[in-house]
């Protein structure tokens, strides 16, 4: 297993944006995540695995405050069985949200 992480910007609402890729015949455990809302109004995070058009969510995460620059994060036990094939993929219901992955290749 290799350890993996890493972060985006999403800067387009109810846009794909690739936060990790999978490598080739291989998978992601997803062990931690994290959204920062730079937005200022409540944000919704939805995980795919590949292109959301394919429908494959695994994940939604939603930070409810609206205040700008407050974070949620989800550690190993919340995010138990998640696994991704192809691609971290995610889609924000706001503009301006910074998503972090970190997990296992393998």
């Amino acid at each position: 297993m290799l350890s993996k992480s890493a972060i985006v910007d999403v800067t387009a609402a109810a846009t794909d944006t690739t936060v990790y890729e999978v490598g080739s015949t291989r998978k992601f455990k997803l062990e931690s995540l994290c959204i920062t809302n730079n937005s200022g109004g409540a944000v919704t995070v939805e995980l795919y695995d590949g292109p959301s058009a394919d429908g494959r969510l695994k994940y939604v995460i939603t930070e409810t405050s609206g205040t700008a620059g407050t974070q949620v994060t989800r550690n190993a036990n919340d995010l138990k069985g998640i696994e991704f094939e192809h691609s971290v993929v995610a889609v924000a219901s706001g503009a301006t949200v910074r998503v972090f992955v970190g997990g296992e290749e393998y």
